[in-house]
């Protein structure tokens, strides 16, 4: 059965309200694209997949707050809570460091077809996209899509076998003539003759991922005797980004300076994540 996503259903809206602006839930007037948006001014988005179903289809029952990246075994917002200095744990915290971050959310389906109950991204079969182009349009300052999936390689055309956040992208774009898709790196610059955006990848906050990071973090460990933690290996990629792509020198929380600071000041680390 078709699943319409519920950001656009007002699901979302209706189960939390009263803790939200009504101008920062932005849907077109078509209902073609979406985004949780602090400010008509932002200058960045992440960008997931597409919400589990504690948070979509399944009754409410209080343990999981019905926002983007809903799922307990992903530590999105307790990254995002320890670098924005606030607590993460409820939907208004979550808002609140959006709004401290002043960076918006989306997901880059807006409609699927769920193989069962399973909530990973082999089981979702895209039947429409969040329109991302309308949004680059809508938000003129928007020029950062932050990722918390992929890696260094090319992002690659899609099929049965690499569903993804990346490859979802491409494909929904495929008819506007964007290149540097192909390009290799964690950051790619995203063009056509109107409009130019980076796409950036960053370290999964997915528990799932833990394992897939011991080798890197071991290697940094052992050049620069850091001791990381695999949160700490997050902290790193993420903060490094961000402070080089979305904020200023007078506007940066503490401590993406000081995860910012470790990363450009060692090029063992720097080198890891921008080459």
């Amino acid at each position: 059965m078709p699943e319409l996503h519920p950001f656009v259903t007002r699901r979302w809206k209706n189960h939390n309200h009263g803790q939200f602006e009504e101008n920062e839930w932005f849907i077109s007037e078509n209902q073609n694209s979406f985004v949780f948006a602090p400010n008509r001014d932002i200058k960045s988005i992440f960008l997931g997949s597409f919400p589990t179903t504690h948070v979509s289809i399944d009754e409410p029952i209080g343990l999981y707050p019905e926002f983007f990246y809903g799922s307990p075994q992903n530590n999105f917002w307790t990254i995002l809570g320890h670098l924005s200095n606030l607590p993460s744990a409820t939907f208004q915290n979550r808002i609140d460091i959006l709004r401290r971050l002043k960076i918006g959310i989306a997901d880059i389906l807006l409609e699927v077809e769920r193989n069962g109950i399973y909530n990973n991204d082999n089981n979702l079969h895209q039947i429409r996209y969040n329109n991302i182009l309308d949004l680059l349009l809508t938000f003129p300052n928007l020029e950062n899509i932050f990722m918390t999936s992929g890696g260094r390689a090319p992002i690659y055309n899609l099929n049965n076998n690499n569903p993804s956040v990346a490859t979802w992208l491409r494909h929904s774009l495929v008819n506007h003539n964007f290149t540097g898709f192909n390009q290799n790196g964690y950051l790619k610059a995203i063009t056509n003759n109107d409009v130019t955006f980076n796409l950036i990848s960053l370290a999964s906050p997915s528990k799932n991922a833990d394992r897939s990071f011991t080798r890197s973090i071991n290697n940094i460990n052992r050049e620069t005797q850091l001791n990381l933690t695999v949160n700490d290996y997050r902290k790193l990629s993420w903060s490094l980004w961000l402070k080089k792509l979305h904020f200023t020198d007078n506007d940066t929380p503490q401590p993406i300076q000081h995860w910012s600071g470790i990363a450009a000041g060692n090029n063992y680390i720097q080198n890891h994540f921008e080459n």
